[in-house]
């Protein structure tokens, strides 16, 4: 809220749209920690609460093999610097592909937003905004299928030693290009 919106609108109007901010801002947090405590209450009445602990390498896990720095037994090994390598060459292919992607929507928006002011009512211009609605579905659809292929290779190339470590870096990296 600035100053010139409290000048035009008035002091009543301008405290509802901070009071109205602050909902927004808090009301996730709070959701947020009760979705944590519910989801610790159901991980230990379930018996998940150490759930990785459990867990068994994945069959796709990659290393060499070496005895183990603990109790002497052959593990297999993955050098974190290898893994780091991986998981930078992730971001950085996801964040182009997300950058490709936002151009494509700017681009089909301008075009859009053109079409809409230069060109003159009537079936040409209906025609124009459709074949741009169009653009973007299907823009929609090819980014998401080409990314879902993307995304599971790159995070295949991270090797994760265990289900879970992959399956959440596979969920962040499609929540993150779903939301862009």
């Amino acid at each position: 809220v600035t100053q010139m919106q409290i000048l035009q609108n008035g002091f009543d109007e301008a405290g509802l749209i901070m009071a109205f901010s602050t909902c927004v801002a808090v009301w996730p947090v709070v959701m947020l920690e009760g979705w944590k405590g519910k989801e610790a209450r159901f991980a230990l009445l379930w018996g998940m609460s150490h759930f990785s602990s459990g867990e068994t390498d994945r069959i796709q896990f990659e290393g060499e093999v070496r005895p183990s720095l603990v109790d002497g037994t052959p593990e297999v090994y993955y050098p974190d610097f290898k893994r780091t390598v991986n998981g930078l060459r992730s971001i950085a292919v996801s964040f182009v592909l997300i950058f490709f992607n936002i151009i494509l929507q700017v681009f089909i928006f301008s075009f859009k937003t053109y079409v809409a002011s230069a060109v003159s009512e009537g079936s040409l211009q209906q025609l124009l905004l459709f074949a741009a609605s169009l653009a973007t579905s299907v823009q929609i659809s090819l980014a998401e299928g080409v990314y879902n292929v993307v995304g599971i290779n790159l995070t295949d190339q991270e090797n994760h030693r265990l289900d879970s470590g992959y399956y959440d870096s596979l969920v962040i990296k499609f929540s993150i290009f779903q939301i862009f």
